[in-house]
């Protein structure tokens, strides 16, 4: 067929591990920079705790699940399992006064957790790259333009590049995240994409919806029963 192919090397070096860790550092460091409310300590603290949990998280889903591919679910839960706690310590007075240090006045609800949101897409591109170099999470058996060959026991042959195009889809989300900063339209946007771009994995050629899908729509469910709540609240 026309056009390139990329083979992807076998190599002693791991780049899924690389990757990863890349990945969490870029959201980490985001986050120590736009948290700008919360002072400079709290900022390290919230940082080393949130790569915490988001390693443990992945690490407990390798060993109990023995899935890799639900690492990056598990390790995005963990992750803002620490954004709510720190929302809850965060504007909690009994903290303060533990500390025997000033409350700020302005400390908006969920900023945490909203900061998180908008640096999750980020997360997710820059990981996918992990998965491209792996070979996991593969696209469907495709010999066109842009292929990906690999010779690996997780995938052998050629197929639909969909962890690169994942990088580039969400590298666009994250740059409207960082700009409007809408939290619910981030995740409705996450999850849409998300369950589209499952479609070009191998998991459809024996299913007709995957695990994956099922996560996205539950998640857009979940969104707008919330959204319909708060709506009537305030009527």
């Amino acid at each position: 067929m026309p056009g390139p192919h990329f083979a992807i090397p076998q190599l002693s070096f791991n780049f899924y591990a690389f990757f990863l860790a890349s990945a969490i550092f870029a959201g980490e460091i985001y986050l120590f920079f736009k948290l700008k409310s919360v002072p400079k300590t709290g900022r390290i603290l919230f940082v080393l705790l949130s790569t915490l949990f988001t390693m443990a998280s992945i690490l407990l889903s390798v060993l109990l699940l023995h899935d890799i591919v639900s690492s990056s679910l598990c390790g995005a839960i963990g992750f803002m399992a620490c954004a709510l706690l720190f929302d809850k310590l965060y504007n909690n007075p009994k903290i303060y006064k533990f500390l025997a240090i000033p409350q700020p006045s302005n400390a908006p609800k969920y900023y945490f957790s909203k900061h998180s949101i908008i640096a999750a897409p980020l997360i997710y591109a820059i990981a996918k790259l992990g998965c491209t170099y792996a070979g996991c999470c593969h696209g469907f058996a495709y010999s066109g333009p842009f292929s990906l060959i690999y010779d690996k026991p997780e995938a052998q042959g050629e197929f639909f590049p969909v962890q690169p195009l994942e990088t580039l889809v969400f590298f666009g989300i994250f740059f409207f995240a960082h700009k409007y900063q809408k939290p619910t339209a981030i995740i409705a946007t996450c999850a849409a994409a998300k369950f589209c771009l499952d479609f070009l994995r191998y998991t459809h050629e024996t299913s007709i919806i995957s695990s994956n899908q099922i996560l996205c729509l539950g998640a857009l469910i979940v969104l707008i029963a919330y959204k319909s709540y708060t709506t009537k609240r305030k009527c």
